[in-house]
């Protein structure tokens, strides 16, 4: 219930409907001919379980030949772990 333009972030439960709810269709068709009339109405219809989205935030046990490269002046040349990057970066912006 917060105003979308006031709102700090996105979250990703707003791209689904609440599962728990009978009847959603209908109750949104309602909802928008109401708000079409002049009515103001909740629009309850998201769900606040965040369980309900699912997703990766990377993948895992990748081949060489897919994961990303990292082009820079360094002296290893071995795979790096993702948080060794960000001290590369820094050494390579701020050097001594």
């Amino acid at each position: 219930m917060v105003d979308i333009h006031k709102k700090p972030g996105y979250d990703p439960c707003e791209m689904l409907l609440d599962p728990k709810q009978k009847l959603i269709i209908p109750k949104i068709i309602f909802k928008v001919l109401a708000k079409k009339l002049g009515l103001r109405m909740v629009m309850n219809v998201i769900p606040l379980d965040a369980t309900l989205v699912k997703g990766s935030h990377g993948a895992i046990n990748l081949d060489d030949d897919d994961k990303a490269i990292f082009i820079g002046n360094h002296s290893e040349t071995n795979n790096l772990e993702p948080t060794a990057i960000h001290d590369l970066m820094l050494n390579q912006i701020f050097k001594d």
